[in-house]
Order: C-alpha cells, then structure tokens, then sequence
C-alpha cells in the first residue's frame, strides 16, 4: 500500500475528531466530484455541495478552514495547485485564479469514491 493510501485512509479515520482533517477530506471529496481537479471557485462550491447534500449547511468550512486544509494536503503531496488564467463567468475577460489538482486520482477514488456524499454530489440528490 502507497504512503499516499494509507496517509488518506488515516485522515478519513480521524475526520471526526480533527476539523481541518475533515475539511481536507471534503476537499478530496470535491476534487473527486469535479474530475480531479477545479479553480479555487469551483471548490468553494463543491464544498458547500457537499454540506447541502448531507443537509448540513451549518458545516460549511469558513475561508482559513479550508487554507488550513489545503496547506495539509499540498504538504502532504495530495494536491497541488497551480496559477493561472481563467475566463470569468460571462466569458468576456480573463482572472486569475488557482487550479487546484488531485496528485492521485485513482488512489483517491479509491478511498473516497464510494462515499455516500460523493455519490449524491455526483448525481445531484441530497441524503434526505
């Protein structure tokens, strides 16, 4: 079993009891959601995705839970993230912003992929 494998089934042991831990879970959770990777705005929405599909907005990760979270994930060599140029909504101008990629996709689904979060994100439904 990789280092990265066994580094994610620990941190999904522990997302109960450690809250970047579970942030940084949702973020993997969300990166899964969006194909392995997804601007920084993109994110912001996939984790408040989340928490609408587990009918808990209240846990929606506030701006320095997530940094918190991702900081631990890029150290980790999970994620990386990149700067770059992306169009904005109307498709009339550049801005830039962080694209944000899974370092393992497949390792990731692996853990993650089944989760019942995932799935419902995935397919647009809550758990209610």
């Amino acid at each position: 079993m990789t280092e990265i494998l066994e580094f994610m089934r620990k941190m999904k042991t522990e997302e109960e009891k450690d809250r970047t831990v579970h942030v940084a879970c949702d973020i993997l959770r969300t990166l899964l959601v969006l194909g392995g990777s997804g601007w920084e705005g993109e994110l912001m929405d996939g984790l408040a995705g989340l928490a609408a599909v587990r009918d808990d907005l209240g846990s929606v990760a506030s701006p320095r839970e997530t940094e918190n979270a991702l900081n631990l994930l890029t150290e980790k060599g999970l994620v990386k993230y990149s700067k770059g140029e992306r169009y904005d909504a109307f498709g009339t101008s550049t801005v830039e912003d962080k694209l944000y990629t899974l370092e393992d996709y497949t390792a990731t689904m692996q853990i993650f992929g089944a989760d019942r979060s995932v799935v419902l994100l995935r397919r647009g439904e809550q758990t209610r």
